[in-house]
Protein backbone atom coordinates (compact mmCIF):
# COMPACT_ATOMS: atom_id res chain seq x y z
CA UNK A 1 0.00 0.00 0.00
CA UNK A 2 1.32 3.49 -1.29
CA UNK A 3 1.50 6.32 1.65
CA UNK A 4 -0.76 8.83 1.05
CA UNK A 5 1.18 11.62 2.74
CA UNK A 6 3.84 13.30 1.12
CA UNK A 7 5.61 14.48 4.27
CA UNK A 8 5.77 11.02 5.60
CA UNK A 9 7.05 9.83 2.76
CA UNK A 10 9.69 12.74 2.75
CA UNK A 11 10.56 11.84 6.48
CA UNK A 12 10.92 8.15 5.72
CA UNK A 13 13.32 8.53 2.62
CA UNK A 14 15.18 11.14 5.41
CA UNK A 15 15.68 8.55 7.61
CA UNK A 16 16.85 5.89 5.41
CA UNK A 17 19.40 8.36 3.74
CA UNK A 18 21.18 9.40 6.91
CA UNK A 19 21.58 5.70 7.56
CA UNK A 20 22.54 4.30 3.64
CA UNK A 21 25.77 6.58 2.87
CA UNK A 22 27.85 3.36 1.69
CA UNK A 23 27.24 2.19 -1.41
CA UNK A 24 28.12 -1.52 -2.82
CA UNK A 25 28.13 -3.14 -6.04
CA UNK A 26 26.03 -6.51 -5.18
CA UNK A 27 26.06 -10.26 -7.50
CA UNK A 28 22.45 -10.47 -6.31
CA UNK A 29 19.99 -9.12 -3.91
CA UNK A 30 21.80 -9.92 -0.56
CA UNK A 31 25.92 -10.74 -1.75
CA UNK A 32 27.97 -8.24 -1.58
CA UNK A 33 30.96 -8.03 -4.11
CA UNK A 34 34.22 -7.92 -3.25
CA UNK A 35 35.07 -4.47 -4.06
CA UNK A 36 35.46 -1.54 -1.70
CA UNK A 37 32.18 1.07 -0.51
CA UNK A 38 32.35 4.35 -1.82
CA UNK A 39 30.34 7.12 -0.07
CA UNK A 40 27.38 9.29 -1.17
CA UNK A 41 25.76 12.58 0.06
CA UNK A 42 22.30 12.70 -0.52
CA UNK A 43 20.05 15.82 -1.14
CA UNK A 44 16.13 15.27 -0.87
CA UNK A 45 14.22 15.88 -4.06
CA UNK A 46 10.57 18.32 -4.46
CA UNK A 47 9.12 18.23 -1.19
CA UNK A 48 6.95 15.47 -0.40
CA UNK A 49 7.94 13.29 -3.14
CA UNK A 50 9.42 10.86 -0.87
CA UNK A 51 12.81 10.81 -3.17
CA UNK A 52 15.99 11.15 -2.37
CA UNK A 53 19.20 11.22 -4.40
CA UNK A 54 22.93 10.68 -3.86
CA UNK A 55 26.35 11.47 -5.50
CA UNK A 56 27.31 9.81 -8.10
CA UNK A 57 29.94 6.97 -6.99
CA UNK A 58 32.63 5.25 -8.94
CA UNK A 59 33.01 1.81 -7.40
CA UNK A 60 36.06 -0.29 -9.08
CA UNK A 61 34.35 -3.97 -9.40
CA UNK A 62 36.12 -6.89 -10.11
CA UNK A 63 35.10 -9.27 -13.47
CA UNK A 64 31.25 -10.74 -12.81
CA UNK A 65 27.75 -9.64 -13.07
CA UNK A 66 26.42 -7.23 -10.80
CA UNK A 67 22.90 -7.14 -10.44
CA UNK A 68 21.81 -4.77 -7.53
CA UNK A 69 23.03 -2.03 -5.25
CA UNK A 70 23.62 -2.17 -1.81
CA UNK A 71 23.30 1.04 0.74
CA UNK A 72 25.03 0.05 4.03
CA UNK A 73 25.77 2.30 7.51
CA UNK A 74 29.38 2.08 7.37
CA UNK A 75 32.32 1.70 4.52
CA UNK A 76 33.03 -1.88 6.13
CA UNK A 77 30.46 -4.58 8.28
CA UNK A 78 27.72 -2.65 9.36
CA UNK A 79 24.17 -3.54 7.94
CA UNK A 80 22.13 -3.68 4.68
CA UNK A 81 20.31 -0.84 4.92
CA UNK A 82 18.72 -1.46 1.50
CA UNK A 83 19.67 -2.83 -1.58
CA UNK A 84 17.89 -1.92 -5.05
CA UNK A 85 17.82 -3.92 -8.19
CA UNK A 86 19.76 -2.13 -11.07
CA UNK A 87 17.32 -1.12 -13.73
CA UNK A 88 17.31 1.09 -16.92
CA UNK A 89 14.20 2.22 -18.18
CA UNK A 90 12.29 0.73 -15.36
CA UNK A 91 13.53 -3.00 -16.32
CA UNK A 92 15.95 -5.05 -14.85
CA UNK A 93 19.93 -4.07 -16.07
CA UNK A 94 22.27 -5.94 -14.85
CA UNK A 95 26.14 -4.76 -15.49
CA UNK A 96 28.95 -7.39 -16.38
CA UNK A 97 32.39 -7.00 -16.32
CA UNK A 98 34.54 -9.11 -18.22
CA UNK A 99 37.51 -7.54 -16.92
CA UNK A 100 37.98 -5.48 -13.54
CA UNK A 101 35.98 -2.18 -14.28
CA UNK A 102 34.14 0.96 -13.06
CA UNK A 103 30.48 0.86 -11.72
CA UNK A 104 28.88 4.23 -12.10
CA UNK A 105 26.13 4.32 -9.82
CA UNK A 106 24.16 7.40 -9.01
CA UNK A 107 21.86 6.30 -6.17
CA UNK A 108 18.11 6.66 -5.04
CA UNK A 109 15.92 6.24 -2.32
CA UNK A 110 12.23 6.35 -2.75
CA UNK A 111 9.80 5.45 -0.74
CA UNK A 112 6.41 4.83 -2.29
Amino acid sequence: MPLSQGSTKEALAGDLAVKATWVAAMTSASAEASAARKQTTWSSGTAGDGVYTGSQVEIDVPAGVYTHIGYFLASTGGSLVQGNEIKAGGSPAPQEFTGAGKLLVTPQIEVD
